[in-house]
């Protein structure tokens, strides 16, 4: 069984894309995948270069490094704040993202899904994180462009947090 980290975009213990994360691993399941959610986004500090040294670089930074190192690939549920990621994610991923070259992400096979109550889903907070993923050199397959989007309008999903 290949092991995929999973990163929920919200902070809320409540919140819909959690709810999706958790679904997602139970079917991920049945494909021989096993999410391990890297559930400490909170705990990462606002990113700033000085501190990103071997000596300075904060357990919980090393820990979400080394969880999407160890694994085979990245699936992230977000929800959309402000048209974008929200910033909790973002921070995330510029953590992950240093140094250039030698970034756990580098070719890293990534997924990105959103719930929302909302009218446009969550397709902002994707389409900004496709600019993203590009400048990581993530593998996003090919199903990327404007036609292969599709946003369903979550009406209700049940959280069990």
């Amino acid at each position: 069984m290949k092991t995929v980290c999973g990163i929920i975009g919200s902070l809320r213990k409540g919140s819909y894309n959690r709810g999706l994360m958790m679904a997602a691993v139970e079917v991920a399941k049945d494909a021989g995948l096993d999410i391990r959610i890297f559930d400490r986004i909170a705990e990462l500090p606002v990113y700033n270069s000085d501190d990103d040294t071997d000596e300075k670089l904060p357990q919980s930074v090393v820990d979400f490094k080394q969880a999407i190192g160890d694994a085979a690939g990245l699936v992230i549920a977000t929800p959309e704040y402000n048209y974008s990621v929200p910033g909790g994610l973002k921070n995330a991923i510029d953590w992950a993202s240093r140094p250039a070259g030698k970034s756990p992400l580098n070719r890293k096979p990534a997924a990105i899904m959103g719930a929302s109550t909302g009218i446009g889903g969550t397709i902002h907070a994707r389409s900004d994180w496709q600019a993203d993923a590009q400048v990581r050199d993530l593998d996003r397959g090919s199903r990327h462009s404007n036609e292969h989007r599709r946003d369903l309008k979550l009406r209700a999903l049940p959280c069990r947090a």
